[in-house]
This record gives C-alpha cells, sequence and structure tokens, in this order.
C-alpha cells in the first residue's frame, strides 16, 4: 500500500512539474509576444533593407531608418541601435547598460522577461565606433532572439544570409558576415579592449566558416554570440565587418 502511494506521489508531482513548465514556456512565449508588439512602430521598413548586398540605400531610406531609432532611443534609455538579418527571426533593438548581466532576462523597457534582450557589451562605444563590437542574445527554443545564429554553422545556410543591417541614431552599416566560430565563453575572443590585429587572429584561427574579406586598420567589426547549447560554457558566434552606407 505504501509503494502505492509513494508511485502515485511521484506520478503527481511529475505531472506538476511538466505542467509547470509548459505553463512557463507559453507565459514566457506570451510576453515575448506582447513585448515585441510594442516595438513595431520603431521597427526598420524590410522592404527597404531586403535589398541584394549590391543595393544602396538612398538618402531618404537612410534617414527614415535613423529617425527611428532616435525614437526608439527617447522612449527607452539604454536603446542604441537596431539589428536586423534578412530572411531571420533577428530583428530587435540593441540595448546596452552598465554591465552584462541587466538586460540578460530583462525586455527593452527593463520589465523582467526570460528571454531578455539583445545587448552590447557594456565595455563597448554605444556608438558602435570601437573596433570589435559584442553582442549578446539568448538562444531560445522558440527560434527567437539569437536562436538563428546557430543556424550559421552550416556553410550553404551562411552563404545564403552573409549580410545583415545594423541602425544608429546616427548611421546605418551594412554588415557583411565573415566568420562562424564556437568558442568558450571565458575564451580570450571576449576581450573586446584586446588589439584588434591580434583579435582577428585569434578568431581567424579558431574559426571553422571563414570568407576573406578586405581588411583595413580603420574597419569595426561585430559578433553576435549566443549559447550552442541549452548546457556547457560553448558559444556559437557570427562575426562581421562594418560598413557604414
Amino acid at each position: 500500500m505504501k509503494s502505492k502511494l509513494l508511485k502515485i506521489a511521484a506520478a503527481v508531482s511529475a505531472a506538476a512539474l511538466i505542467a509547470g513548465g509548459i505553463y512557463f514556456l507559453f507565459h514566457d512565449d506570451l510576453a515575448q509576444k506582447i513585448s515585441y508588439e510594442k516595438l513595431k512602430p520603431f521597427m526598420p521598413d524590410i522592404t527597404v533593407l531586403n535589398v541584394s548586398p549590391q543595393e544602396q540605400l538612398n538618402t531618404n531610406d537612410r534617414l527614415k531608418l535613423k529617425e527611428q531609432v532616435q525614437e526608439l532611443n527617447q522612449s527607452y534609455d539604454d536603446s542604441i541601435g537596431w539589428i536586423y538579418i534578412p530572411d531571420t527571426n533577428i530583428n530587435y533593438p540593441i540595448m546596452q547598460s552598465e554591465d552584462n548581466e541587466y538586460y540578460l532576462h530583462r525586455s527593452y523597457d527593463g520589465s523582467y522577461l526570460y528571454s531578455g534582450s539583445i545587448y552590447l557589451d557594456w565595455r563597448c562605444n554605444s556608438d558602435f565606433s570601437g573596433d570589435v563590437n559584442m553582442l549578446y542574445g539568448h538562444n531560445m527554443q522558440n527560434g527567437s532572439m539569437f536562436a538563428d545564429v546557430t543556424k550559421f554553422i552550416d556553410s550553404n545556410y551562411f552563404d545564403s544570409h552573409d549580410y545583415g543591417w545594423l541602425t544608429t541614431e546616427n548611421a546605418v552599416y551594412k554588415i557583411d558576415f565573415f566568420s562562424v566560430s564556437q568558442p568558450e565563453n571565458y575564451d580570450s575572443f571576449y576581450d573586446v579592449n584586446a588589439d584588434v590585429n591580434s583579435w582577428l587572429d585569434n578568431l581567424r584561427s579558431e574559426s571553422f566558416i571563414w570568407r576573406n574579406l578586405e581588411f583595413s586598420n580603420e574597419d569595426k567589426f561585430i559578433s553576435l554570440s549566443t549559447c550552442t547549447g541549452s548546457e556547457g560554457s560553448s558559444r556559437t558566434v557570427l562575426t562581421g565587418k562594418l560598413t557604414e552606407i
């Protein structure tokens, strides 16, 4: 009798845990959707940004994109820009705080959100004027945030999604992706203040996808970093060169 009761109790506990997990996932997914809906007035016109890499954005398009970011920055103090990669789910504002923890599980408005926000390393210049600019985002099971970064480990996917856009209140940048790597979260790769040439040499040695681009001493770089899986310290990182349009 006692054994039977224990089995029943275990079954009830397991069912409660499963139900709680489903509720948590549903609740967070709903919270994400509500949060994302509020961003629509600030979202870039993707019909403008879905141009081919060879095409140029005209002056009016660039002005409109920058104005949208200016309005976003006025509405949310920590907002510094917007990142968009065509044909992916990556279409988000970029935040920055005084550390790399605050936006780990906070929405752009500061409210709690498990999926967090896309944010720039606190040591980087908020206008992306530094040599190395490091973005962080979660690898969410529902495909949001930086989950699509892990798809770039497939070379065919990489080659068909080899550019993106970064908009700040003062500039519009095209991102030409050239590297995919999987460093550990404690790797020297994350030293954003390192000498940029040494940083590039290290990145090249650790990359399993590398496309040759021409680099100059004036070039700036951006990396999108996310967890490779739900466990472990491995990160998947997509890196590109910034070119102001």
